[in-house]
């Protein structure tokens, strides 16, 4: 059946399960790679709670931007658009090193998290 959700409630099991899994099935990707024209290179990394609601997450995202003059084209690294929500076998490496959480957070393009 349908589902009603509101938009202040919504969080990011929500936008995964509805938007991100169902965007990116044809192709099997991440949702950034979906919609991005190249490569994004995070330049900052978002550490969060799935359950916290979406709009909350982007008044924050909001709030960090302004506040460290962070220009609209730059990338941060979220996981539920960065991973590949279909293969996540990036998570599961015996070395943490080796994981895409890891691997963003210590890029030489990471600013911080």
């Amino acid at each position: 059946g349908a589902i009603t959700l509101a938009w202040k409630t919504a969080n990011l099991y929500h936008i995964n399960d509805l938007f991100v899994m169902p965007l990116t099935c044809d192709e099997l990707c991440s949702f950034v790679e979906l919609v991005a024209e190249g490569p994004q290179q995070p330049i900052w990394f978002v550490s969060h709670w799935w359950g916290t609601p979406f709009c909350e997450s982007l008044e924050m995202l909001n709030f960090h931007a302004n506040s460290r003059g962070v220009p609209l084209d730059s990338p941060y690294w979220k996981c539920t658009f960065a991973n590949n929500q279909h293969r996540l076998d990036g998570l599961t490496q015996a070395n943490l090193m080796d994981t895409t959480f890891a691997k963003a957070i210590m890029s030489d393009c990471c600013t911080g998290t």
